[in-house]
């Protein structure tokens, strides 16, 4: 994600964006609806792509880090107000029919898409459910042309709207929180709740890196090889002979330390295993990291 918002490509569609919407910013808008639809909308777009892009910002460099910079304050600052105008915007068109109306209906997917949106927020959906529960003498009824008529049908709004609320908003939003909730407990538990961290990783493989004092001999004869093959030269895994096991576990501290006081027997089992391992053979690097 880092990568990603700090490429040159991003950073210049993103500009391309803001100076879009400059220029709609200074677009008259008339009271046409004609003309007020589609400018909203699109700087709705905009909008939810400035959201987008901070969103983005804040995984890659952390909230902390984000905040560090005046410019994504600022950047921040103006997205929380597109979105404050995008709420008032709609709740204003809303206003005038909290029903079915212009803008909450069927009559097409995108607007179909838009009222299931509000339907799962829990604005006013038992209304919207009312009015498509509407049977004469309250409509024009149209036998012949169904899709002509004003009418709903009782049954299948109880059934469609009250069926769709539970299972979306009771049951796939609490799966959806879940995940996440499960996914952020994973990758950002403390130090404490994980096997191994960071560092105990980086202090393996320096100790490593310490015993096996024949990795760039392998490493240049490994780059020789793939040279005259017409193959880059990418580092052999390391490895080094079993008896070296003992020095490096030795040498380990933290999380990884055998204290030989306390684990002598654990230490003497580790070393044994390493042995089988291979029939006392060389061991590879994630060999005795497990």
């Amino acid at each position: 994600m880092y990568d990603i918002t700090q490429h040159p490509f991003f950073k210049r569609g993103i500009a391309v964006l803001v100076l879009a919407q400059s220029v709609l910013l200074s677009v008259k808008w008339d009271v046409d609806e004609q003309v007020t639809f589609p400018l909203a909308t699109l700087s709705v777009v905009f909008t939810l792509i400035f959201v987008l892009e901070v969103t983005m910002k804040l995984i890659a460099m952390s909230p902390a880090g984000y905040w560090q910079s005046r410019r994504n304050r600022y950047d921040l600052l103006v997205t929380v107000l597109g979105l404050t105008w995008i709420v008032l915007h709609f709740a204003l068109l809303n206003a005038y029919t909290y029903m079915m109306g212009t803008h909450a209906n069927f009559s097409t997917a995108g607007k179909a898409i838009t009222v299931l949106f509000r339907i799962v927020t829990g604005e006013d959906w038992n209304k919207i459910m009312h009015d498509c529960m509407v049977q004469a003498p309250f409509c024009t009824p149209d036998q012949h042309r169904y899709w002509e008529t004003d009418c709903g049908n009782y049954a299948g709004a109880l059934i469609y709207f009250c069926s769709f609320y539970v299972i979306i908003a009771y049951i796939m939003l609490n799966l959806l929180v879940a995940i996440i909730v499960e996914n952020f407990s994973l990758f950002y538990s403390t130090e404490e709740d994980q096997l191994l961290s960071y560092n105990d990783l980086r202090h393996f493989q320096i100790i490593w890196n310490m015993v096996d004092d024949k990795r760039e001999v392998r490493q240049k004869e490994r780059g020789d090889e793939d040279t005259s093959a017409g193959r880059g030269g990418d580092a052999m895994a390391g490895v080094i002979p079993t008896s070296r096991v003992k020095f490096l576990l030795r040498l380990l501290r933290g999380r990884l330390e055998v204290d030989l006081d306390k684990d002598k027997l654990l230490f003497k089992h580790m070393c044994y295993e390493m042995e089988r391992l291979h029939s006392g053979g060389d061991v590879t690097f994630h060999d005795v990291l497990r």
